[in-house]
């Protein structure tokens, strides 16, 4: 559906809620705050899936990050799984700080 909305900010819209109802599952599925510390969110740049359109490349990296918060900020998305929670801290956690307590807990 997302490839036929012509308008791209729409478009880049949609991929970013798409990205939050995948995460936001995850949190309601567990039900409690600490699913928050379990995902993390990888690049796959290593061709093997199909990058996001409008986030192409590994530089891309910061502009998605942006625009998860202000998606959240702008929307209040789903807020009642935040757990208290700032979108800031959400996307830290999905793009940073799980990954590096995983390696630290496993590989360091």
């Amino acid at each position: 559906d997302i490839k036929n909305i012509k308008d791209p900010v729409e478009r880049k819209k949609k991929y970013i809620k798409l990205i939050w109802d995948t995460l936001f599952h995850v949190v309601e599925v567990i039900g409690k705050k600490s699913a928050w510390n379990i995902m993390v969110l990888g690049s796959d740049y290593d061709g093997m899936i199909c990058h996001i359109e409008f986030y192409e490349t590994i530089s891309s990296i910061p502009d998605l990050k942006k625009s998860m918060i202000t998606y959240l900020c702008k929307y209040q998305y789903r807020k009642d799984l935040w757990y208290g929670y700032k979108p800031e801290s959400l996307v830290m956690k999905v793009f940073q700080t799980n990954a590096m307590r995983f390696l630290k807990t496993h590989f360091i």
